[in-house]
């Protein structure tokens, strides 16, 4: 399902940056996920009809914002680490302790700053707590940036919590806009609540990617004290924050930002409604699903759109009859919406309205996004069916 904000206009792309290559980069990560999806279910996912963990979506982002070389390294974080290097007896084997110690030293003496940034990444897969404090001092007195960076990250992936104060100091007073972005997504992996002010005061930055990463950050933490400050937080120019702040509003899951989100749906700037759509998505409030079928015949095609794309994602049969009737839409997105949210619903309800559409429809693209509909309806259909 292509989100509501449909396909850029001209010259948009560039005003987009984040947006523009985050589809894309959703797909890689969930097509990441695969491998691990089938040793669960039958058959292959697909991306559309998908929905998308937060660990996919979050790993997406971060390879938009962070960059490839650390995607990784941040990545790995978001999932629960199993540690080959115990022994079988509850210690650490002697080549996970020689291991350790090596790349100790690399951090420390190696001469190639690459190097350097290189063991601090290994330091943080390994997940050793003893690596901490070598890793806080080429954080801090290390000369390369890349390298103070990579052990920011590091620390995080640690979750050691003797780092928070030498974070906190970097994330205050750090001159290199990358490093603070770390700083602040390493205190989001750490998980602690001292540094919600601090990340919260950060969203001021003057720095696109520093605010973006105290987003994320702070939508990890789930604190409520951020709701206000996330949703008061202006979109700049390049409208490159909007799509983390709807993430970690998500993510928080307080009912006190059900409200403003639903309000932000009748928003005129595109950008604001896909993103608001998303951010319901990641909240899973089944409280949702009344309000957004009420915005589905709104005469703005912005509110239409978003509004059918959420109730896909959400998979609430509530949302079936509302979403016929905008098979029938002057919109093509909108019909385009509603069509692939029938199809993630899966109610038989919708077998012969699709079936009219896939060979109707003005479209050539809701044509085919019908077809690929029905043949999921009728497939659960059929699955039902062999249960009983």
């Amino acid at each position: 399902m292509e989100p509501p904000g449909g396909k850029p206009k001209v010259g948009e792309k560039q005003r987009r940056p984040i947006q523009s290559s985050f589809n894309s980069m959703l797909k890689t990560s969930f097509q990441s996920e695969c491998s691990t999806f089938r040793t669960r279910q039958k058959g292959a996912p697909r991306f559309r009809g998908t929905r998308f963990s937060v660990t996919t979506v979050l790993s997406a982002l971060l390879a938009v914002v962070l960059g490839a070389p650390v995607r990784a390294q941040c990545a790995a974080s978001f999932t629960p680490r199993v540690d080959s290097a115990a022994d079988g007896h509850g210690g650490i084997s002697a080549v996970a302790k020689k291991r350790l110690a090596a790349t100790i030293e690399k951090l420390a003496a190696a001469k190639q700053a690459s190097e350097r940034a290189h063991a601090a990444a290994v330091l943080g897969e390994l997940g050793d707590r003893r690596a901490a404090k070598p890793l806080m001092a080429a954080l801090v007195h290390d000369p390369d940036p890349e390298v103070r960076r990579s052990a920011a990250l590091a620390l995080g992936a640690l979750r050691d919590r003797s780092a928070i104060p030498t974070l906190l100091k970097t994330l205050r007073t750090g001159s290199d806009p990358a490093l603070r972005g770390a700083a602040a997504f390493a205190l989001g992996l750490i998980q602690e609540r001292r540094a919600v002010l601090p990340l919260i005061k950060a969203l001021k930055d003057p720095d696109a990617s520093v605010r973006i990463s105290s987003a994320i950050a702070l939508g990890r933490l789930g604190d409520p004290r951020a709701v206000k400050p996330l949703l008061a937080l202006p979109h700049d120019k390049a409208h490159q924050t909007c799509l983390p702040i709807a993430i970690a509003l998500g993510q928080i899951k307080s009912p006190a930002t059900i409200k403003p989100l639903l309000d932000k749906l009748s928003d005129s700037n595109p950008d604001v409604c896909q993103n608001t759509a998303i951010a319901l998505v990641l909240l899973g409030n089944k409280g949702e699903v009344e309000p957004l079928i009420e915005a589905l015949p709104s005469r703005n095609p912005i509110i239409r759109r978003s509004a059918a794309y959420a109730l896909g994602m959400l998979n609430d049969k509530r949302a079936t009859i509302p979403l016929l009737a905008r098979l029938h839409d002057t919109n093509v997105q909108v019909r385009l919406n509603a069509v692939e949210a029938l199809g993630r619903l899966r109610d038989p309800r919708a077998i012969e309205p699709l079936a009219r559409i896939a060979h109707s429809d003005s479209d050539a693209s809701v044509r085919a996004s019908a077809l690929e509909a029905l043949s999921d309806v009728r497939a659960a259909q059929k699955r039902s069916v062999k249960g009983d």
